[in-house]
């Protein structure tokens, strides 16, 4: 039997490291972005207000939720709590709506390519990330201010495995009968839910009707090729059609990869928060910290499929961590990374790229 507290150093190292991948992983996405340009485009503002979102869960975990698990107490004084969990609220807020403004980015950007800019301006984008930061920061803080319930702390009954809305000292607060985070953010929460759970699918069926569109004009330019040099060869009318096919393939590939994890991630972290907070009574410390595990691999999870999937992006981290950290072994290491990206740059990247 392994003793309670090597159950916690594990659990506790797991968590944390999951943390500071995606504080890490984030920054650089976000120095990415800054260093090399990519904000003059407009889904790339919402990238960068969802990264930065995603630091400040990052830095609320590693600070605040998981340090208990090994301390098997809250370390942190009452005002410190609070100041916490207006980061993470807000964080949250700014995870929720743009999670949902970047599916429908993402399908705008699919179904009506020759007139996306049009549409989705970076005017637009611009002014709706100010404006969720300024309304749901100023909504938290005016929370803070008047003390109502309920604030999220880490919770001794599951051994600090997980976090959830505090059950003690609740007289003291305002309204402490009324848990104003719950009204606040679960209509929030199931808009969220039911935006992507209906522009995902679509997403996918108008990126495989566009690859079914383009496949079939590759062959078509194929034939036209062939028939301009006259050469009559089925050998080479083959294998042309073979290279275009695994181009596009691959392109597929990727764009759906990057859509399905996203969203499974996204949805598997909303099943264990709902089923811990709302749906059942789970008292099993091993069942609720699925709740914490997928909270922190949401967070971390874009970054690492952003670099791993796009060559373009890669390349510039790489130059970024060569001009800031000159060392060359880490720029070796860099280089030497599962390269997936290969041909066409048009739709390396996410697909709110697709502009």
């Amino acid at each position: 039997m392994v003793s309670q507290s090597v159950e916690n150093n594990l659990v506790f190292a797991g968590l944390e490291c999951l943390g500071a991948m995606a504080i890490v992983g984030n920054m650089c996405l976000i120095a990415v972005f800054i260093r090399h340009k990519y904000l003059s485009r407009p889904s790339f503002l919402l990238m960068l207000s969802l990264a930065s979102a995603d630091v400040l869960h990052g830095i609320v975990t590693t600070s605040y939720f998981y340090p208990p698990i090994v301390l098997q107490r809250i370390h942190l004084p009452y005002l410190a709590i609070r100041v916490f969990n207006i980061l993470d609220w807000t964080a949250w807020s700014i995870t929720l709506t743009h999670m949902a403004a970047i599916s429908v980015d993402r399908l705008i950007a699919i179904t009506f390519y020759g007139r996306y800019n049009q549409i989705i301006t970076h005017r637009l984008i611009r002014n709706f990330s100010m404006t969720c930061w300024i309304v749901f920061f100023a909504t938290n803080t005016t929370f803070f201010i008047f003390n109502f319930c309920c604030l999220i702390t880490p919770l001794e009954e599951h051994h600090y495995y997980t976090f959830g809305f505090e059950t003690y000292n609740l007289s003291a607060r305002s309204f402490s009968h009324l848990n104003i985070y719950t009204y606040t953010y679960v209509p929030l929460e199931l808009v969220t839910i039911s935006i992507l759970t209906v522009s995902t699918p679509l997403t996918l069926i108008q990126l495989y009707r566009r690859h079914k569109r383009k496949l079939a004009l590759r062959m078509a330019s194929t034939m036209l090729i062939e028939m301009s040099m006259k050469m009559g060869s089925q050998h080479v009318q083959n294998h042309l059609k073979e290279i275009a096919a695994k181009r596009a393939n691959r392109q597929q590939q990727r764009i759906f990869f990057q859509i399905s994890t996203v969203t499974v991630f996204f949805y598997s972290y909303m099943t264990a928060y709902y089923t811990c907070y709302y749906l059942f009574e789970i008292t099993n410390k091993w069942a609720v910290l699925f709740n914490s595990f997928f909270y922190s691999a949401t967070q971390m999870i874009n970054p690492l499929i952003y670099f791993w999937l796009n060559r373009e992006l890669r390349q510039h981290l790489i130059e970024s961590a060569h001009s800031l950290l000159p060392l060359e072994r880490l720029s070796n290491l860099l280089r030497y990374l599962p390269c997936r990206c290969r041909g066409s740059r048009s739709m390396e990247f996410c697909v709110v790229s697709l502009e």
